[in-house]
């Protein structure tokens, strides 16, 4: 029993090393980078604290600031259940680039309202808002990874996007006030603001295309 054991550990070793190796290397690259992207340009921060940024806005008491938070949520999963209804019939990277741009683009304007634009609450308000309606770059991520695996080792793949995205997401979360403090919620939106457009670099150099494609040919276009 201790021999078989031992065998089927190494075999799940083996298994797990060949996530860094060869296709299935490449298909964690393009998976695990989009997680991580996902993360970095500030999403879980901007959407946690969604009420502050309404407070600083004008919205004097937090129960309106709230409200309004619940209502963002909301608006959220629109747009996600928009976005999963719509990636057959537009494609994975249409989908990405409009999200991802549009994420870049709330970003920057966030960052101009704590630069010079404090005057103008409806600007911040119309920046989240954005930010909300283009999250469906989040959940295409995940689906491209999962169909990337599907072909590649889906399961201890995926476990390690996850592991990315979970902790790319925890060092956002805790960066992010100190980071604020250090540097000013401008720079702060301006630095998410140029990951998220470097993003778009990532996207167009790795990501393929898989509208209307078998998965050999999403393989072939992963070797290639």
């Amino acid at each position: 029993i201790s021999v078989k054991s031992t065998n089927v550990e190494k075999e799940s070793e083996g298994n797990f090393l060949e996530i860094f190796q060869g296709p299935s290397l490449k298909a964690f690259i393009i998976g695990g980078g989009l997680v991580l992207f996902q993360q970095i340009t500030g999403q879980p921060s901007v959407l946690y604290h969604a009420g502050p940024i309404l407070q600083s806005t004008g919205f004097s008491a937090a129960a309106d600031a709230t409200l309004v938070s619940t209502i963002i949520g909301l608006f959220k999963l629109l747009m996600t259940r928009i976005a999963v209804a719509k990636v057959a019939d537009l494609g994975s990277r249409p989908l990405l680039n409009g999200g991802v741009s549009g994420i870049a683009l709330s970003l920057l304007l966030l960052a101009a309202y704590y630069k010079f634009l404090g005057g103008f609450p409806l600007v911040a308000v119309a920046a989240l808002l954005l930010y909300v309606g283009c999250y469906q770059a989040s959940i295409l991520s995940f689906l491209l990874t999962a169909l990337l695996f599907f072909i590649h080792g889906l399961g201890k793949g995926i476990s390690l996007a996850i592991l990315t995205n979970f902790g790319s997401n925890a060092i956002v979360t805790l960066a992010f006030s100190p980071l604020r403090e250090l540097i000013g919620a401008d720079n702060l939106f301006l630095l998410f603001g140029a990951i998220a457009l470097s993003s778009l670099l990532f996207i167009a150099l790795y990501v393929p295309e898989t509208k209307g494609l078998s998965l050999e040919e999403i393989e072939s276009k992963i070797l290639n």
